[in-house]
Protein backbone atom coordinates (compact mmCIF):
# COMPACT_ATOMS: atom_id res chain seq x y z
CA UNK A 1 0.00 0.00 0.00
CA UNK A 2 1.07 3.53 -0.68
CA UNK A 3 1.98 5.74 2.23
CA UNK A 4 1.45 8.91 0.22
CA UNK A 5 -1.31 9.69 -2.28
CA UNK A 6 -0.62 10.09 -5.98
CA UNK A 7 -0.38 13.70 -7.05
CA UNK A 8 -1.47 12.87 -10.62
CA UNK A 9 -3.24 10.18 -12.59
CA UNK A 10 -1.31 7.41 -14.34
CA UNK A 11 -1.59 7.47 -18.14
CA UNK A 12 -2.70 3.87 -18.72
CA UNK A 13 -5.67 1.57 -19.15
CA UNK A 14 -6.71 -0.68 -16.26
CA UNK A 15 -8.03 -4.23 -16.30
CA UNK A 16 -9.76 -4.53 -12.93
CA UNK A 17 -11.02 -7.73 -11.32
CA UNK A 18 -13.97 -7.25 -8.96
CA UNK A 19 -14.78 -9.84 -6.30
CA UNK A 20 -18.51 -9.51 -6.95
CA UNK A 21 -19.73 -11.14 -3.72
CA UNK A 22 -17.76 -8.57 -1.69
CA UNK A 23 -19.34 -5.66 -3.55
CA UNK A 24 -23.03 -6.46 -4.10
CA UNK A 25 -25.02 -3.49 -5.25
CA UNK A 26 -21.88 -1.62 -6.36
CA UNK A 27 -22.01 -2.02 -10.14
CA UNK A 28 -19.37 0.65 -10.72
CA UNK A 29 -16.89 -0.39 -8.03
CA UNK A 30 -13.98 -0.43 -10.51
CA UNK A 31 -14.73 3.17 -11.44
CA UNK A 32 -13.52 4.21 -7.98
CA UNK A 33 -10.06 4.11 -9.63
CA UNK A 34 -11.06 6.66 -12.31
CA UNK A 35 -9.33 9.58 -10.59
CA UNK A 36 -6.04 7.64 -10.70
CA UNK A 37 -6.22 6.38 -14.31
CA UNK A 38 -6.43 8.50 -17.48
CA UNK A 39 -7.27 5.55 -19.74
CA UNK A 40 -10.11 3.10 -20.04
CA UNK A 41 -11.14 0.90 -17.10
CA UNK A 42 -12.38 -2.58 -17.95
CA UNK A 43 -14.06 -4.40 -15.09
CA UNK A 44 -14.09 -8.20 -14.99
CA UNK A 45 -16.48 -9.53 -12.36
CA UNK A 46 -15.38 -12.66 -10.53
CA UNK A 47 -18.02 -14.64 -8.62
CA UNK A 48 -16.20 -14.79 -5.28
CA UNK A 49 -15.43 -12.91 -2.07
CA UNK A 50 -12.36 -10.66 -1.96
CA UNK A 51 -10.52 -13.08 0.34
CA UNK A 52 -11.00 -15.84 -2.26
CA UNK A 53 -9.19 -13.97 -5.05
CA UNK A 54 -6.00 -15.97 -4.49
CA UNK A 55 -7.63 -19.40 -4.48
CA UNK A 56 -6.54 -21.69 -7.35
CA UNK A 57 -9.96 -21.79 -9.04
CA UNK A 58 -10.26 -18.01 -9.02
CA UNK A 59 -6.65 -17.48 -10.10
CA UNK A 60 -7.25 -19.85 -13.01
CA UNK A 61 -10.19 -17.70 -14.12
CA UNK A 62 -8.10 -14.54 -13.81
CA UNK A 63 -5.25 -16.18 -15.75
CA UNK A 64 -7.61 -17.19 -18.59
CA UNK A 65 -8.87 -13.63 -18.81
CA UNK A 66 -5.36 -12.18 -18.81
CA UNK A 67 -4.19 -14.68 -21.42
CA UNK A 68 -7.11 -13.83 -23.70
CA UNK A 69 -6.61 -10.06 -23.28
CA UNK A 70 -2.88 -10.23 -23.82
CA UNK A 71 -3.14 -12.45 -26.88
CA UNK A 72 -5.74 -10.07 -28.35
CA UNK A 73 -3.29 -7.15 -28.01
CA UNK A 74 -0.56 -9.14 -29.82
CA UNK A 75 -2.61 -9.23 -33.02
Amino acid sequence: MLREPFDRAVDTDLLFFTARRSHPGEPDFALSWQSLITGRITDVEIDCEHNQMTEPKVLAQIARTLRARLSATDR
